[in-house]
């Protein structure tokens, strides 16, 4: 059991269970896993809970997360975030990424990084965002392939 309030248990007792006569004594149990939760459904709950569990562990203050534009993702990651007392960045795919400008106090739209990709890792440290690896899909074709391409963005840095 987490010290945060996001724990729900799968009970297999609580699946919805259907005999079919006309396969005789075959029984069909169902795991509704957009159940589990109202926000946090499907099997977002298992690929989030190992790691909020991890940075509470190593007393990381915040998360990261990249998703595309209107990502269950997205909300999930940030509700699960906030259970556990995290902050949480999400980076959204597809939009204009902005950058606020303190000197001139204005939001200006920043050069999108190369490779759009998901499944990737990143990391900020100091003044830049670093993307490594990742799956790239091939638009219409369905075909997805890997990249270990190491991308990185300056914040602060607004283009001219």
């Amino acid at each position: 059991m987490n010290d945060w309030n996001l724990e729900y248990d799968i009970d297999l007792s609580e699946a919805i269970t259907s005999k079919l006569d006309s396969f005789g004594d075959i029984q069909i149990n169902v795991l509704r896993l957009d159940a589990i939760h109202p926000v946090v459904s499907g099997n977002k709950w298992f690929k989030l809970k190992y790691h909020i569990e991890e940075a509470k562990k190593k007393k990381f203050s915040s998360l990261i997360t990249f998703g595309g534009a209107y990502s269950n993702h997205i909300v999930a990651t940030a509700f699960a975030a906030r259970e556990a007392k995290l902050k949480c960045t999400g980076i959204i795919r597809g939009v204009p990424f902005e950058g606020y400008d303190a000197a001139t106090k204005e939001w200006v739209v920043m050069p999108s990084m190369p490779l759009q990709r998901h499944g990737l890792a990143g990391a900020v440290l100091g003044n830049r965002m670093h993307v490594v690896s990742g799956d790239v899909q091939s638009a219409g074709t369905g075909l997805e392939m890997h990249t270990d391409s190491h991308d990185a963005f300056e914040f602060g840095t607004a283009p001219k």
